[in-house]
């Protein structure tokens, strides 16, 4: 195969798994050969997120019936090959998914066209000239790995230094505070049950959830209705013509409106007097008004990117204030969790007393459960990439968005492409 095309992909998590599902059609198509090479310390199909030794109680935020690959649907794998009975959970274990793109990774190779080869290097790329002989370079890592302020556990690999009895703070209300929740409580022979948590006694005495928004994440809306569908896509039709942020928000006001039947207003997104009982009311009530307005821009997200990637308005402070404010309310938890942290308070382990400032707060020990930013930061491959690629963009002492073309590409050149967290906002 001395005219193929020799491509490296840097992460083999599911982007790197759908790019070589797009290289294989690619193939098939146009004729074309590809001698790809695929770099990840971790098992195929794992990524940062989907190692399947996790405990089942952390399940993955999108619906099972949205993911799929070239084998075919997670769904169909949890009925045929897991066996699961229906009805199947919306929200299943990421250690599931974990198995389900492991095995997708092996028929995407078993299937690979006859002029495709794939490789795997069971390894971090760390320098710039491991890649010279490859012609292209896909970065598809995922997040970065958090930096943690000294002191503070990671909520994935420290844990194990949380004694039992230990009161806890937690740096961060989402769903990596949840995560950490349920590794201390049920991923310790705790059990959540018809009459809420029976502990094991290997729990910490208490957990505290903290946020510089001094809110804690929401309910994820429930699934659109038909009806809903139909007024939501009224709106989405508005979207390619918005000019402003401004415009975009009267658009979400009205798409609020209209979906609950109530009138919404922006300063109902504001952090509560009290979390947990407004946790509880928005599993009571999922099409109040807090949750329509996040349903609505859920729904309407796809257009929104479109319209919105590749602008000045990506970058605008005003748009990255407004998905802070409501990724809170349209991705958010699954009710199965939301339970789970409600029946976590009422056991008295949850405590939300210092959520919005930690002053007083009693904790002996800290969880780092804030993510790194998304982006590039200083030191990494990306980052040696971009300094020798593109040095405009290049970071120098805190991350920076990768400004990509539409097809991934750096400006001005066809060998690096980038996709994932490293170029939000602008995509």
């Amino acid at each position: 195969m001395t005219d193929s095309v020799s491509i490296a992909i840097i992460g083999a998590g599911p982007r790197g798994l759908w790019a070589v599902e797009e290289l294989s059609r690619a193939s098939l198509l146009h004729d074309l050969s590809f001698r790809i090479t695929v770099f990840d310390p971790r098992p195929l199909g794992y990524g940062a997120a989907y190692s399947i030794d996790q405990p089942n109680d952390l399940v993955i935020n999108v619906r099972s019936s949205a993911v799929r690959t070239a084998l075919g649907t997670l769904d169909d794998f949890r009925r045929e090959v897991l066996g699961e009975a229906e009805p199947l959970n919306e929200f299943p274990a990421r250690a599931t998914v974990g198995k389900f793109l492991h095995v997708s990774w092996q028929h995407a190779v078993e299937n690979l066209p006859s002029r495709c080869t794939v490789e795997f290097e069971r390894r971090a790329v760390e320098n710039l000239a491991e890649l010279e002989e490859f012609e292209h370079v896909l970065l598809a890592t995922g997040h970065e790995p958090a930096i943690h302020p000294q002191g503070m556990l990671d909520p994935f690999t420290g844990l194990s230094g949380v004694a039992a009895g230990a009161q806890v703070g937690i740096r961060g209300a989402a769903l990596t505070s949840i995560d950490a929740m349920l590794a201390l409580t049920a991923g310790r022979g705790g059990r959540f049950t018809a009459n809420g948590y029976q502990p094991s006694g290997e729990e910490p005495t208490r957990m505290y959830p903290t946020s510089r928004s001094g809110r804690f994440i929401q309910v994820k809306p429930e699934p659109v209705t038909a009806a809903e569908e139909v007024i939501l896509k009224k709106f989405e039709r508005k979207i390619p013509r918005i000019t402003s942020v401004d415009e975009l928000k009267n658009l979400l006001v009205q798409a609020a409106n209209a979906v609950s039947g109530q009138e919404f207003t922006w300063d109902m997104l504001a952090p509560s007097s009290n979390p947990a009982d407004e946790l509880a009311q928005s599993l009571a009530n999922p099409r109040r008004p807090q949750q329509s307005v996040g349903l609505a821009w859920r729904e309407l997200y796809p257009a929104i990117v479109r319209r919105v990637s590749f602008s000045d308005l990506a970058e605008s402070q005003e748009f990255y204030e407004l998905t802070r404010t409501l990724e809170p309310f349209a991705f958010g938890p699954p009710t199965q969790q939301v339970r789970k942290v409600l029946a976590l308070i009422d056991a008295g382990l949850v405590d939300f007393s210092f959520l919005a400032s930690t002053e007083g707060c009693p904790a002996d020990i800290w969880v780092d459960a804030v993510l790194a930013t998304p982006g590039i930061s200083p030191g990494t491959l990306g980052a040696q990439v971009l300094h020798n690629v593109a040095p405009e963009q290049a970071p120098t002492d805190s991350p920076v968005t990768v400004k990509i073309q539409p097809d991934g590409m750096l400006p001005g050149q066809t060998r690096f492409a980038f996709a994932g967290r490293m170029s939000e906002p602008f995509v």
